[in-house]
């Protein structure tokens, strides 16, 4: 094959291919999950809970996304977190119970026992080991 024809076909590719990202890694990601909720945080940020998916396992996102600098796109911060499937029935729960205790609140009763707080409803986790002792400490 002539190099000449094989840098026409080059050419020709190129010619077909879309336009590389720019510097920065081109613009921002887009938001595939499902949204369900969106709440303005100050003129910059705002908190979205969305319906999502990874490798094919669903979860409950709440994330934190921020304005760009040139105000044209949202990034998804670090700050968020992620509930699981099996979570949500406890996370709902402890949001009803949360409402319950606002509209104490508000009804101008006291949200919680004068005693401090209820006891929490955590799972239990194992007992950590005790800290082991530097070599030469004891």
């Amino acid at each position: 094959m002539n190099p000449n024809d094989l840098r026409g076909r080059a050419a020709h590719l190129r010619s077909q291919l879309p336009p590389p990202p720019t510097a920065g890694g081109g613009g921002p990601p887009q938001d595939l999950g499902h949204r369900l909720l969106t709440l303005p945080r100050g003129q910059d940020e705002e908190l979205r809970l969305s319906l999502d998916a990874y490798e094919g396992h669903p979860f409950l996102n709440v994330r934190i996304w921020t304005r760009d600098a040139d105000g044209r796109g949202w990034w998804p911060s670090k700050r968020g977190v992620t509930f699981k499937l099996r979570e949500l029935a406890d996370v709902a729960e402890a949001l009803a119970e949360a409402l319950d205790l606002m509209a104490e609140h508000q009804d101008g009763r006291p949200a919680l026992p004068p005693t401090g707080l209820p006891p929490r409803r955590d799972r239990a986790r194992p007992a950590l080991p005790p800290p082991r002792s530097a070599a030469g400490s004891e």
